[in-house]
């Protein structure tokens, strides 16, 4: 590091390092807690005795929930002040957490899972509107802001991990317990080494009606997105009850609450600029992406981050499907990933500001490489470890392009806007991850004819003399549900469990080369993401 470099960083007080590190804490296990529940699932089946369906909602609802009031959430980061709200948020994530852990039936495991989504949504753009005002410009501020895509990101490759060695060592509920002490840590240590923010919004009127569209669509949307694979994109796939009334057409409602949610928001959009116009409060400023650093930033990001999400979920799938993978070992095969992501960031720092978009867009153009070796390594007699440097190189290029980038689309925004344009750049990513999610899952399924309704699964069924039961339970093995993350094990039981059963083990193998074109398509999909994230950044 050159004398300039450690003079920028030896500027920044110790105190201030002390506070950093603590909102660093309290990130890491919010972000942890994405991903570390999907494995969590089917112990939580069992313990619970609850059904599979019910089940898919301890994930859903995290997304849901999440994206639904980021950015509302944001904007009261504005309004109370950052150091507040990510204290306020990291308390709430711990009580979430001991619900969560201490739950007896479903409805006391969502009620957790919703107070930690809401308190996500509370602390994330707290946490990036802290780091706008402490770290406002120079090599300092890049170091900073790869630090927190670190923890961000790692994380989220870690958690199947240390989710799916909790679950099997312990029990599920320790996923969440851990939780506890490290938040009251976390929201002590900002308390006493982060200075309040000074400057906050001062608006004439809470805008209720934005607040209310913004909220609705997002949940319209992206619940939408998350049911588009149980319930069928068009045609609905199985029964749908709702409080006990039946879905009486056949139709699916996916499409419907996906329309319902882009009217919603196309309304909030023309509310906004029609409030803001009149000096009126809002709850996005719409002015924000009039700024070419923001908006070209956050769809940036946001194509970036479905791309990731889309690998962090098909990756487990080829090591549970093909390479007849344990669900801890499936969560084992992203940790390159996660490595890679934990050392991205903080190489950004030694970079001259000047060269940051050049190296941005290396950065990106590297990432497309490395998925693109994925497809070529995908193969039936293949092995895990070839997956090492090409997921490695993969986490090493998002996270120095990523931390250039939320260093970069903030440059810009007011300070005082900083809780809000954070919100809208993580709900973008959210929306973006969930979509791709969904379609690459949509892909993969059309490609394999995995349904009830298709060919590869069902024709190897009609081979073997199995009950209806069983018939249910193979075919149930090969509908994925899409999540933010990877979901590795099916409600129902694991693939390592079903291959314990001679005819199930018999029908997964069969279907083996189906499992890798339907793979390689949807990773094709991901790279076609990351093409579109450079296009952006090269608008930037």
């Amino acid at each position: 590091m050159s004398d300039y470099n450690k003079q920028q960083l030896s500027a920044v007080t110790s105190r201030t390092w002390l506070g950093f590190s603590m909102m660093l804490l309290g990130l890491f296990l919010m972000a942890l807690d994405i991903s570390i529940t999907d494995v969590c699932v089917p112990d939580i089946i069992k313990s619970l005795q609850i059904s599979a369906d019910d089940a898919t909602y301890i994930v859903t609802t995290y997304l849901v929930v999440t994206s639904a009031f980021i950015v509302l959430f944001g904007k009261f980061s504005d309004m109370l002040g950052a150091r507040k709200s990510f204290i306020i948020g990291i308390i709430g994530f711990g009580f979430g957490s001991l619900v969560t852990a201490l739950a007896f039936n479903l409805t006391t495991v969502l009620i957790g899972r919703i107070l930690q989504a809401l308190a996500f949504a509370l602390a994330a753009p707290s946490s990036m509107s802290l780091l706008n005002h402490e770290f406002p410009s120079g090599r300092v501020r890049v170091f900073a802001f790869s630090l927190w895509t670190t923890v961000i990101g790692s994380a989220m490759a870690i958690g199947p991990l240390l989710g799916g060695g909790l679950a099997y060592y312990i029990s599920w509920r320790w996923a969440f317990i851990i939780n506890v002490p490290f938040t009251v840590i976390a929201a002590l240590g900002v308390f006493i080494f982060i200075k309040p923010v000074k400057n906050k919004i001062n608006e004439q009127g809470f805008d209720c009606l934005g607040a209310l569209l913004l909220v609705f669509g997002l949940v319209a949307l992206v619940f939408g997105m998350q049911a588009s694979t149980s319930l069928g994109w068009v045609a609905l796939s199985k029964p749908l009850m709702i409080f006990g009334w039946e879905w009486p057409w056949v139709l699916s409602p996916v499409l419907i609450l996906i329309f319902v949610g882009l009217l919603f928001l196309s309304l909030f959009c023309r509310l906004e600029y029609s409030r803001e116009k009149r000096g009126l409060g809002v709850v996005l400023e719409m002015s924000l992406f009039k700024i070419p650093s923001f908006s070209w930033g956050t769809l940036a990001a946001a194509f970036m981050t479905g791309s990731a999400f889309g690998i962090m979920l098909m990756i487990p799938l080829y090591a549970a499907y093909v390479l007849d993978y344990s669900a801890f070992a499936s969560g084992l095969l992203l940790v390159p990933m996660g490595i890679g992501m934990a050392l991205g960031g903080p190489i950004t720092s030694h970079v001259p500001i000047e060269k940051l978009k050049k190296l941005l867009i290396t950065f990106m153009w590297l990432q497309v490489i490395a998925i693109v070796s994925l497809i070529f390594l995908m193969r039936v007699n293949g092995a895990g470890w070839y997956f090492i440097a090409p997921l490695f190189i993969e986490g090493l290029a998002w996270g120095a392009a990523y931390s250039i980038l939320v260093n970069m689309l903030l440059a810009d925004v007011p300070l005082v806007l900083s809780g809000v344009a954070g919100g809208a750049q993580l709900m973008g990513r959210l929306l973006c991850g969930a979509f791709a999610t969904a379609l690459m899952t949509a892909i993969m399924i059309g490609s394999m004819n995995g349904e009830s309704q298709g060919s590869s699964v069902m024709q190897r069924i009609a081979n073997y003399d199995l009950t209806s039961e069983e018939k249910h339970q193979i075919v149930h093995l090969y509908r994925f549900r899409q999540t933010a993350h990877p979901k590795i094990v099916n409600p129902h039981m694991t693939v390592h469990e079903a291959r314990q059963i001679k005819h199930f083990n018999q029908i997964i193998t069969a279907v083996k080369h189906d499992m890798v074109a339907a793979l390689r398509w949807a990773i094709g999909l991901g790279v076609v993401f990351c093409l579109f994230a450079v296009v952006a950044t090269c608008f930037l």
